[in-house]
This record gives C-alpha cells, sequence and structure tokens, in this order.
C-alpha cells in the first residue's frame, strides 16, 4: 500500500509540474482542523507531508497559515483550552498570511488565497473546504487518515484547466505559423520579381547569335548531309519474300 501511494503522489506531481506554472518552494497552506488532527495524535506534520513531496522532486516548502486560522486557534484556546500546542506550531512554524479580502471565516480567506495564486497545496481536514479547493482547480488538498497523510488524487477540474491550456497553446501556435507563412509568402513574391523595384525590371539576354556547341545543330546537318547513304542502307536491309521476283528486280 505504501508503494501504491508514493507512486500516485509522484504522478500527481509530475502531472502539476508538467502542466502548471507551481511557485518553487511550493505554498503548503494548514487550516485549523489539519493542525488539530495531527498535533493531536502526534503526526509529525512537516516531515509526513515533506516525504510526499520527495516523491515530485520537491525538497522544500513553504509552510503557511491564514491570519484568520490563527485568530480562530486563539479564540478555541480562550474558550476551551488545550490548544496551546497548536497556537504554538501556527505562530513559530508557519508564515502568517495577511488578508487579501474582508472575510469573516478562515474558510474563506483559504479560498481567496487558492484562487489568487497560480497553485497551492491544502492540508484540510474539512470535507467542505477540500470540496471548493478541488473545484477551483488551482489547488490539491493533503489529510490525515488513521495517522497517514495522503495527496488527494487530481480533481477533474485541475484537468480540464490543464486541457484548456494545450488548446489555448494550440491556438497561439497556429496564430504564429499563420504570421510566418504570410511572411515566407511576401518573400517568395519579391524573388519572383512581385514585390516592385529591382525583380520587376531585371530582364533576360536574348542571345545574337546560335550556340556553336549546340548538339542539335550538329546532328542535324549530320543527318542532311548523310541522308542519302542512310536511304540506301535502309533498302539494302529489306528481305524480298518473293524469290524470283526480287532476283528479277536486282
Amino acid at each position: 500500500m505504501r508503494h501504491n501511494r508514493q507512486k500516485q503522489s509522484r504522478k500527481h506531481l509530475n502531472y502539476l509540474s508538467i502542466n502548471f506554472t507551481i511557485p518553487l518552494p511550493p505554498f503548503i497552506l494548514f487550516d485549523g482542523t489539519y493542525l488539530t488532527e495531527g498535533l493531536n495524535t502526534s503526526v509529525p506534520i512537516k516531515d509526513r507531508i515533506m516525504n510526499v513531496l520527495k516523491t515530485g522532486g520537491i525538497n522544500k516548502a513553504r509552510w503557511c497559515v491564514t491570519r484568520e486560522t490563527v485568530e480562530e486557534i486563539k479564540l478555541l484556546e480562550e474558550k476551551k483550552g488545550g490548544f496551546g500546542h497548536i497556537l504554538r506550531f501556527a505562530l513559530d512554524e508557519c508564515d502568517i498570511i495577511p488578508p487579501i479580502s474582508p472575510s469573516t471565516t478562515p474558510s474563506l480567506s483559504i479560498q481567496n488565497f487558492v484562487t489568487t495564486h497560480s497553485y497551492t497545496f491544502v492540508a484540510t481536514q474539512d470535507p467542505d473546504l477540500a470540496s471548493v479547493v478541488r473545484s477551483t482547480g488551482k489547488g490539491s488538498v493533503f489529510r490525515i487518515s488513521r495517522t497517514v497523510t495522503l495527496l488527494e488524487s487530481l480533481s477533474n477540474a485541475v484537468k480540464n484547466r490543464a486541457g484548456k491550456g494545450e488548446r489555448d497553446k494550440g491556438k497561439v501556435e497556429d496564430d504564429v505559423r499563420e504570421v510566418l507563412e504570410g511572411i515566407k509568402g511576401k518573400e517568395r513574391e519579391e524573388r519572383r520579381g512581385g514585390g516592385g523595384g529591382e525583380g520587376r525590371g531585371r530582364k533576360r539576354k536574348k542571345a545574337k547569335e546560335a550556340n556553336p556547341l549546340s548538339c542539335k545543330k550538329k546532328g542535324g546537318e549530320g543527318k542532311k548531309k548523310g541522308g542519302g547513304e542512310g536511304e540506301g542502307k535502309r533498302k539494302r536491309k529489306r528481305k524480298n519474300k518473293g524469290g524470283e521476283g526480287g532476283e528479277g528486280e536486282r
């Protein structure tokens, strides 16, 4: 099972590297549910995610939380307690992302970050947030299942976005090809003299006298001079089918 997970993660990351521009190091954006699940079950969060990323040749990552997520963890610590270690991890181990636009919940702040960046990996245990991230076509989801860190499979939105990029690339190539063909056509016309200037005024010089080395002339003269002999030889080669009639004619 572990080998299969590594294989799927490698395919996932290779697909992204081919079809998208992923910032290096990539953004790993945590929400409160993932931090709570990982730290309360003693899962080495960073090490497990890095093991997945290394299958795709990624050796560094940028660990992030939004300002709204930090405020939510602080509020839970004040009301319920037991969130101090999660808050310390968020403040000490992660970069805090300032609000991109006015938002009221951590989930909305994460959605805003994903939609305004080229590609983001979101670590969450919230199925609703994970569904929204997948639907944008600009993010992949990490989640924890029985202390195992998983990179979810590519969403249809990501695949459709990659296909649209290929189609747009093909349109650009077609436009460039048309421009190049137009330039080549103009160059051909200029070479043929259709572009005016020197090409149009250029005329071929006519030969004033017959070429003395012409084979046709010599051949023609030879045929004329030896015309009689040639005819006599052709007559001698004929065979007379009538024996007596032929001798009489000779």
